[in-house]
């Protein structure tokens, strides 16, 4: 009995994560169509803030590229739909491998990079595809692709699905922090060249992660293109989806398996949603909270709150007589 209890702990989290998502499943049942839209789009944006939190958060990568899976994914469930005709969860589990596929042939030259040249080399990896479908042909170039809409899913499908990766992205940036995996990837992000020394194969390591971050990024981007139902290479491509991923990863909190979920609640709902007739404030207002952030909660709105219950617990040993041996009189009566 005692020897199992390690066990037990271990898989503590399977019936919270099956509770939730459950939860999260239901919500077709009892939320109203543009509600359901409304959770769709949470979803994917979680998806793609964890996507980011892996390469950037737990591997140290500050990389610009993460757009560029996102049309990759789009435009190859888009292609595939079109030109084959195959089952669309056949499509979008494609479109993320195809978008893991595009993520190790970059990281070849990427990776010989560290720091700032890396982020402007990833950047210029992504403008460098986002040229390549603008001129292709095959493609639609520059004026895109309209997906058929019988072989499209029903909403409630496609939040159902987007529901499953955003799940699955939390659980799976919640495990690497707990295996061997992520402890070697966080192993090199804090000092690459000790870890090699210990042993650490530091490429490989990274270029795991980027497939992985590209696999959840290229699946997001199917599911967004689905919802879309036309697509063109400068939307699909765009800077933009990147900028919200780091954003929203950094204000929840990077590293962290909770913190891109609040930083999306916090950005897209409680900024870019409420604010979403008034643009130029809601961009406003998010640089700000950013620059708030890193300034005087560097660790994200996550640690901060965990300060705060550790400021708040103190005081309150403190007025009880708790932080010292001296008791305190009114704590005695």
């Amino acid at each position: 009995m005692i020897a199992s209890m390690p066990t037990v702990r271990r898989f503590a989290w399977l019936p919270f994560t099956a509770a939730a998502l459950a939860f999260l499943l239901s919500a077709t049942s009892w939320a109203s169509p543009y509600d359901v839209s409304l959770y769709f789009t949470v979803m994917t944006l979680v998806a793609l803030a964890q996507s980011w939190n892996i390469i950037g958060g737990l591997g140290g990568q500050f990389s610009l590229a993460n757009h560029a899976f996102v049309g990759v994914g789009a435009y190859t469930v888009a292609m595939l739909l079109l030109k084959t005709g195959i089952p669309v969860t056949i499509a979008i589990v494609a479109a993320g491998f195809l978008s893991a596929v595009v993520a190790a042939i970059a990281a070849l030259p990427l990776f010989r990079l560290r720091g700032v040249y890396f982020s402007v080399g990833s950047l210029a990896v992504a403008l460098a595809i986002q040229a390549w479908m603008i001129n292709w042909n095959y493609t639609g170039a520059s004026t895109g692709l309209n997906i058929p809409i019988a072989q499209i899913p029903q909403s409630d499908g496609l939040y159902r699905i987007a529901t499953i990766l955003a799940v699955g992205a939390t659980l799976g940036v919640y495990l690497l922090l707990r295996g061997q995996f992520g402890l070697r990837l966080m192993a090199v992000r804090d000092d690459e060249d000790a870890a090699t020394g210990l042993g650490v194969r530091g490429f490989a390591v990274k270029a795991a992660a980027l497939m992985l971050s590209a696999f959840i990024a290229g699946v997001a981007g199917a599911l967004i293109a689905l919802n879309q139902i036309s697509i063109e290479p400068t939307t699909m491509f765009g800077l933009g989806f990147t900028v919200n991923m780091i954003v929203m990863a950094i204000v929840g909190g990077l590293g962290t398996t909770w913190g891109p979920v609040i930083g999306v609640l916090v950005v897209y709902e409680g900024i870019q949603q409420q604010l979403q007739s008034s643009p130029s404030l809601s961009a406003i207002l998010t640089g700000a909270l950013l620059i708030v952030i890193i300034r005087f909660a560097p660790g994200g709105l996550l640690d901060l709150a965990r300060r705060v219950k550790s400021l708040a617990a103190h005081g309150w040993r403190r007025s009880h007589g708790e932080d010292s041996g001296t008791p305190n009189p009114s704590a005695v009566r």
